[in-house]
């Protein structure tokens, strides 16, 4: 190929093409990354207060339980 004056331009017109499209490409992959990972942040918190509301109502409920049994009046 023969240099020209508009081969230059062209050149780093593309290279700067290409530095933007990296830039854009990376900006977007680290999005979906972070996204990714706080979702599986939240879902591992989300996890920890659904087991411990469970245990809690295991509780609540063995307490209401041993209390209606301690209320309890004999059958006449």
């Amino acid at each position: 190929m023969i240099a020209t004056r508009t081969a230059r331009p062209r050149r780093a017109w593309r290279i700067a093409l290409g530095a933007g499209l990296l830039g854009l490409y990376l900006v977007v992959m680290g999005l979906v990354i972070g996204v990714a990972l706080e979702r599986t942040r939240f879902d591992g918190r989300r996890a920890e207060v659904l087991r411990r509301y469970q245990a809690a109502t295991a509780t609540l409920h063995g307490r209401l339980m041993e209390f209606e049994r301690g209320t309890a009046t004999p059958a006449r």
